[in-house]
């Protein structure tokens, strides 16, 4: 569940009128792939410069008579380009490298050999593959891909990486980072609210494809009042409110991310309770067809099954009585409740406003009265002026102080909510694909 929330504090009245503020745009036409940032220039031009060095099949031409290579392969504009023997002779040696490597089956190592010269894509690629040593899974996935993309005679840098961040879980910062890159090159600043799903539904089925969990279904709902979207494991599927596709891109896809974790929360739940032969929770809040996916996957690994662990704990085991408590509170105390309280005290700080000018009006009138006779003031109508002035005073401070009560009540109850393990994770998420959607300067 990924509620609103107000991370600044003012005085009084004014941090709730802040923390409910909405914000609009327009919705007409349909959305387009689009990419003219920096970033993927950047891209464009690695992905060219690696697909013009010789792979692990191209075979190297034969040397001139001047001790220089001729090939067709760096051929430019259709003019033959002479390559140095020495480069020839480099060019030479990496390819048997990685041929030797990979007659070992050793594919991770030919293919760090063979981006050895390319410090971005060495560097990103080492940092991602870290954890594939704690990982057999993950391991035995990316050897696949670096076996595949051998036997096809194409080690091409940015296609591999792509292939493995494909395959990392949503709490991986590279994750995180193709997300974000993926939905920012989705023009929505004319699209409809069921144009923006299709959009995300898209995203999502192609990640969790890779990671062999079903897809949870979005759909747009326009009940959820105070939360931006809701995942419900019964039904594998999560909403997002219709108020939350009119807010920019970096809101309502910080909480299609976060909902979707949600989704590959309830799915490690599911895995360790198959491999760990534990009874499924009741009231089929994991589907059976879920429950079988999970099945068909090899067991958690340690770090996975302590996360899995933690979540199944909080939401379905010894914890699971202190998480009903904490959303009971947060519904009790939930935005919706503060507006209604918000709304009454405006009326009665207008009410306040009005009887004072009424008492004020009054006295002007009385002073030119008072010059043609003597009358004995306050009146009876300016006593019953003043009678209505102070009443509506103390139910202004009656108002403010239940609005401020219920303010602080409601921050008490939404810090206890997002300390909740499985949703500490998910905004925590959902914060990093706010601000690198926010980098793009996305404003649609």
């Amino acid at each position: 569940m990924h509620q609103n929330a107000d991370k600044t504090q003012q005085n009084k009245s004014q941090s709730v009128v802040d923390s409910v503020a909405q914000q609009q745009v327009s919705s007409e036409a349909t959305f387009q792939i689009v990419d003219n940032r920096p970033e993927a220039i950047v891209q464009m031009k690695l992905h060219e410069f690696t697909n013009h060095r010789p792979f692990v099949n191209n075979q190297l031409s034969q040397f001139n008579s001047e001790g220089e290579s001729l090939s067709a392969g760096n051929a430019i504009q259709g003019r033959w380009v002479r390559i140095p023997a020495e480069l020839a002779m480099q060019e030479r040696a990496e390819t048997n490298t990685i041929d030797k490597c990979a007659a070992e089956n050793d594919f991770m190592s030919a293919f760090r050999y063979h981006i050895s010269t390319e410090p971005l894509i060495a560097t990103r690629f080492h940092d991602i593959t870290k954890m594939f040593f704690k990982n057999r899974t993950l391991y035995a996935i990316v050897e696949n891909i670096l076996k595949q993309t051998y036997e096809e005679g194409n080690f091409s840098s940015l296609d591999v990486l792509n292939a493995v961040i494909a395959h990392l879980p949503l709490d991986q910062g590279s994750s995180v980072e193709e997300f974000s890159q993926n939905l920012s090159l989705v023009n929505v600043s004319r699209a409809s609210e069921n144009e923006k799903i299709i959009a995300l539904q898209s995203i999502i089925n192609a990640k969790f494809q890779a990671l062999g969990i079903p897809p949870p279904a979005i759909s747009l709902q326009d009940n959820l009042k105070s939360k931006n979207g809701e995942f419900d494991s019964t039904t594998w599927s999560f909403s997002i409110s219709q108020q939350g596709l009119n807010k920019p891109m970096s809101e309502w896809g910080s909480t299609a991310y976060h909902e979707s974790r949600h989704a590959e929360q309830f799915f490690m739940i599911a895995r360790l309770i198959v491999h760990e032969k534990m009874k499924p929770p009741h009231s089929n809040q994991l589907p059976e067809h879920i429950l079988a996916q999970a099945a068909a996957l090899p067991p958690l690994t340690d770090v996975e099954k302590n996360k899995a662990e933690t979540f199944y704990q909080s939401i379905f085991g010894i914890k699971s009585e202190h998480r009903q408590q904490t959303l009971k509170k947060l519904f009790l105390y939930s935005l919706d409740e503060v507006k209604n309280r918000l709304s009454d005290f405006k009326i009665s700080e207008a009410d306040v406003i009005e009887k004072r000018k009424v008492c004020t009006d009054y006295a002007a009138q009385y002073k030119k009265a008072a010059q043609e006779e003597f009358r004995k003031w306050p009146d009876e109508q300016q006593a019953k002026n003043i009678e209505a002035l102070n009443f509506a005073k103390e139910t202004y401070e009656i108002r403010r102080q239940k609005l401020l009560e219920i303010g602080e009540k409601q921050k008490e109850s939404y810090a206890a909510y997002i300390d909740l393990p499985e949703e500490k994770e998910a905004h925590m998420l959902g914060d990093l694909v706010k601000n690198a959607l926010e980098k793009f300067n996305i404003n649609h």
